[in-house]
């Protein structure tokens, strides 16, 4: 078979010449074969041992092609990624001399950013610039408050520092829907006015009862507040159950700027009812701003206090008048609010109260016999007992709690 190109004689069934290694079946693989013998060619290589032809019969072996990896190297194109670096960081360089004003703007620019979202934090405002605690509310508008009180009491009486007998127990829970209402402001004064929806109550030994909402302790109750700033005026400081909710629901703050850690005093007086007791409890609330926290989603500023409170007989039972002594208490009242900055009152407020509230009383046999499990009293010859001089102790849990729902 003669080469079409150099007219060399092949022999029969030859793919390409074997002078010029022109490809006579021009297929994909036999042009990348002819292209690597040319190139073999062209360096004067020596070209491959020819592959003897088996004898007739036999199939002849498939060989795996291998290409020369010289050749493989030189096929594909190399990266010096080390030039490439360099050249990159001179282009860069140049960028940054050519654009210094540019780059210097967007760079104060994203600062001015970072700082502006850190100082407007509410943690950092409170931490730098510190809040205002003080009451506003929508004209015309209700706000509604949840109130829960509940008051566990066991009580006895000592004779000469020892039990003489236990008196009955008291365990009473109270749960009540309050409506605040605001009205426009005049005069840089806002009036409000807070009356009950419903009153439940459940006492040990008793079903649960709905209280009337006339009843004298749930008199509406009013306040006083300077439109944007502190309560100026409380009334109902009387009542067992609306002036405690009102003294609680909007305490008497004075008109400055607070900081975390910051401490200031508020002079309070609420009623409690303990049985027959009346009891008024006057004194001193200490706050202190303790940080800002989150309450149902909204940042609020938590506050903590105790109560420095002295208790004092407002009413005693009719076999006790007269015959008894001021009380004192031993414990600690302690309690924690949170207050909204944005909405401008108070979200919750809780106060816990337990300790041993004790007075004296001139004869312990004048507690009722209906009341006195122990001894009673030694009567001779028909004549009534001797007088002796005891002690009556209250030993109280009061938790007190208020919640915007």
């Amino acid at each position: 078979m003669n080469c079409p190109n150099c007219n060399y004689p092949n022999p029969q069934g030859v793919t390409h010449c074997q002078m010029c290694y022109e490809v006579f079946n021009k297929s994909a693989a036999d042009r990348y074969l002819h292209a690597q013998r040319r190139a073999r060619m062209q360096r004067g290589d020596p070209p491959p041992p020819s592959t003897p032809k088996p004898p007739s019969g036999q199939a002849i072996p498939e060989a795996p092609f291998a290409a020369p990896p010289r050749i493989l190297q030189e096929s594909g194109p190399t990266i010096d990624w080390g030039a490439l670096f360099t050249k990159t960081a001179e282009r860069l360089f140049h960028l940054a001399r050519s654009h210094r004003k540019e780059l210097g703007l967007a760079a104060a620019l994203i600062l001015l950013g970072i700082l502006f979202l850190r100082v407007t934090s509410p943690r950092t405002r409170l931490q730098v610039f510190g809040s205002r605690l003080d009451f506003a509310f929508p004209s015309n508008s209700s706000t509604t408050y949840l109130v829960t009180h509940r008051t566990d009491v066991k009580s006895w009486s000592e004779l000469g520092g020892r039990l003489d007998t236990p008196l009955p127990p008291l365990l009473r829970d109270e749960i009540g829907t309050l409506v605040l209402k605001a009205s426009a402001p005049k005069k840089r004064a806002q009036y409000v006015v807070l009356h009950p929806k419903e009153w439940i109550l459940t006492a040990s030994g008793s079903l649960t009862q709905n209280i009337p909402l006339t009843h004298p302790s749930l008199k509406p109750a009013r306040a006083t507040l300077k439109f944007r700033g502190p309560v100026l005026t409380r009334d109902a400081p009387s009542s067992t159950r609306l002036g405690h909710a009102m003294l609680f629901l909007l305490p008497r703050w004075p008109a400055a700027t607070r900081r975390p850690g910051s401490q200031w005093e508020e002079a309070v007086e609420w009623v409690e009812r303990i049985g027959d007791w009346k009891i008024i409890w006057k004194g001193r609330l200490v706050w202190e701003l303790a940080g800002l926290e989150t309450r149902e989603g909204i940042p609020c500023i938590h506050l903590t206090y105790r109560a420095d409170v002295r208790p004092r007989f407002g009413a005693v039972p009719s076999w006790a008048q007269g015959r008894v002594g001021q009380p004192t208490f031993q414990g600690a009242s302690i309690g924690d609010a949170y207050y909204d900055p944005r909405g401008r009152r108070l979200l919750s407020n809780d106060f816990d109260q337990a300790g041993a509230l004790r007075f004296s009383i001139k004869n312990i046999y004048l507690i009722p016999s209906d009341m006195r499990v122990g001894r009673t009293p030694r009567r001779r010859w028909g004549r009534p007992a001797s007088a002796l001089p005891g002690a009556i102790v209250l030993q109280i849990k009061n938790k007190f709690g208020l919640h915007k729902s």
